[in-house]
């Protein structure tokens, strides 16, 4: 897990016994280049508060807050939508050293996953975790996928829309003609 606008990265081996806190913060110019990652306007602060704790059989468990002030282009009118994210994160990560695995990048591996207790550790191939990619992808994982301005609303009329448009769009393929003369013709 590497990112390319910023990386504080930490060595699972390197974890003391007793746990370490980490902080990171991105600087300005990584905020611009998270911005066009996530397609938002404009990244004014990312930063991570976590703690890292090492536990059996090699797992390490991270727990912290992600902290976020960024803008939002909206949905109807594109005008600026501020966010402002404070988000709890707890996951765990293992080297693949632990777990016996070849370091492998191409490697695909079929994981089964039962939706009853927690989810198995990330996979570190190089025995590091990067905090600020783990803070990235919380922030993108929580971002408003519709962020609307205050007051906005669409409105299908103004768009050209007719509401059958937006309920019931016309019927395509080789059928489309026998179904607009089925709502024509009596039965």
């Amino acid at each position: 897990m590497t990112s390319s606008e910023f990386s504080f990265a930490i060595e699972i081996d390197r974890i003391p016994t007793a746990g370490g806190h980490y902080e990171v913060a991105a600087p300005p110019a990584a905020c611009a280049a998270i911005a066009r990652r996530l397609d938002v306007l404009e990244v004014k602060a990312l930063k991570g508060s976590f703690d890292a704790r090492m536990g059996a059989g090699g797992i390490v468990r991270v727990t912290g807050k992600v902290h976020a002030d960024l803008v939002q282009a909206c949905v109807v009118s594109l005008a600026p939508v501020p966010a402002h994210i404070d988000e709890d994160i707890e996951t765990t990560f293992v080297a693949a050293e632990r777990l016996g695995r070849k370091k492998h990048k191409d490697a695909e591996e079929e994981e089964i996953v039962g939706l009853e207790g927690e989810d198995p550790p990330e996979v570190s191939e190089d025995g590091r975790i990067d905090l600020a990619e783990l803070a990235i992808t919380q922030v993108a994982l929580v971002l408003d996928p519709y962020p609307r301005a205050p007051g906005v609303a669409f409105d299908p009329a103004k768009a050209g829309l007719k509401a059958s448009d937006i309920l019931a769009p016309e019927p395509a393929g080789p059928f489309a003609a026998l179904a607009k003369l089925k709502k024509t013709q009596p039965i």
